[in-house]
């Protein structure tokens, strides 16, 4: 048996785990879209609000399954809720990943790219393995729902560094956050 770790890369298990313990560790890997190992560190309960890891986010965030559809399928649809302030650490998706924005106002930025404001109604479209990060402004919640796929060894992130403070302060001027503004689209499905 592979399993991922929270960087997302599969290592061997030398046994398997106890076989009816399986299927609940398949059901709540599928919560985060993450794997088993994810799952077993967010120590996650089906149908449960769960809290984000330190090692994958900064700050206060909460996750909540929306879709987690059953083998072959390998999609996956998570809740996100950002406190102010939180945000992901920089990451990668091997089938890219599309956040559509429903409340609050937040924050994404691609690896070598201006950091983007995104409002509820946007809908941004991350590369395959664009490492990029999201998350909620400084002083406002943001919440979206993350769309993913796994791939054939069923990874669905890998987990970098975390954005550092400066990274994350770097917030272009007149970018209206707080304020009355017309959302854009950062990406196009």
């Amino acid at each position: 048996m592979r399993v991922p770790l929270a960087d997302g890369t599969l290592v061997a298990t030398p046994g398997m785990p106890d076989v009816d313990l399986i299927p609940s560790l398949l059901d709540a890997s599928d919560v985060l879209g993450t794997g088993w190992f994810a799952a077993v560190a967010a120590e996650v309960e089906p149908g449960k609000t769960v809290k984000g890891p330190a090692d994958w986010f900064t700050g206060d965030v909460y996750i909540d399954a929306v879709a987690a559809a059953p083998a072959p399928s390998r999609m996956s649809a998570n809740l996100v809720h950002f406190m102010p302030g939180a945000r992901t650490h920089w990451h990668r998706h091997p089938l890219s990943q599309t956040v559509f924005v429903t409340e609050g106002v937040g924050l994404c930025q691609r690896r070598g790219g201006p950091i983007e404001v995104i409002r509820p109604g946007d809908r941004v479209l991350f590369e395959a393995d664009e490492e990029h990060w999201h998350g909620a402004a400084s002083d406002r919640l943001m919440v979206h729902l993350a769309i993913n796929e796994g791939d054939a060894d069923h990874d669905v992130v890998h987990w970098l560094e975390p954005v550092t403070d400066e990274e994350y302060g770097a917030v272009p001027a007149g970018s209206c956050i707080g304020t009355a503004h017309t959302a854009h689209l950062v990406g196009e499905l």
